[in-house]
């Protein structure tokens, strides 16, 4: 009997409890390079995430035209 593997849930769709759960989360799974996590973000080589009130937000990392 072959048993149903449930999707990966986003992680945007998760509940994530402090930034440091998701840093971890990222160095362990190798799903996005932490570049950068600072307390009040975390830093990847795709995005910046925040947390607030229990909400995950992420933005599009800009890239440095310098």
């Amino acid at each position: 009997m072959g048993g149903k593997r449930r999707p990966k849930k986003d992680i945007m769709d998760r509940e994530w409890s402090s930034l440091g759960q998701l840093a971890t989360y990222f160095n362990n799974s190798g799903e996005e390079k932490v570049k950068d996590y600072d307390g009040l973000s975390v830093t990847t080589t795709k995005h910046v995430y925040t947390l607030s009130a229990g909400q995950l937000f992420r933005q599009n990392k800009r890239k440095n035209n310098s």
